[in-house]
């Protein structure tokens, strides 16, 4: 089965999976310091990250089978802010929040390009129709 390096957290490194890329959450929960059951647990709870996380035979680190408990690829970003950095190990603490600002702040770019481009359009669609009147 096919890994790929897609992150390093604290020296650790984040690999994906196979080709729906699933990521194992126990090491990135170790990288921060934090039990990965009581992770798994709620993630279980999350009514969107509850519906794509799951038990998944891969290969681990050591070449040997094991089952994981997993998240697509996709969700692991977003599953990262929900994890409060007072509850991370202190090594930890920094780089988690600053992850987590820099998320805040691509969300904030995303939904304001749109409005703005609304906007944009609207000006546009009024400048037109006073041309028409």
């Amino acid at each position: 089965m096919e890994t790929k390096v897609i992150s390093r957290v604290n020296n650790v490194d984040i690999v994906a999976t196979g080709h729906q890329h699933l990521v194992p959450i126990k090491p990135i929960c170790e990288a921060l310091g934090i039990d990965p059951k009581s992770q798994r647990g709620k993630i279980q709870s999350h009514i969107l990250l509850s519906r794509s996380g799951g038990l998944y035979t891969l290969v681990a680190a050591d070449g040997k089978e094991r089952e994981m408990y997993c998240l697509p690829l996709g969700y692991i970003f977003g599953w990262l802010t929900t994890i409060n950095p007072a509850n991370v190990g202190e090594t930890a603490k920094e780089p988690l929040i600053k992850y987590q600002e820099e998320c805040y702040e691509v969300l904030l770019k995303h939904f304001i390009a749109k409005a703005q481009f609304l906007e944009l359009k609207q000006t546009e669609i009024d400048k037109q129709q006073t041309v028409v009147d």
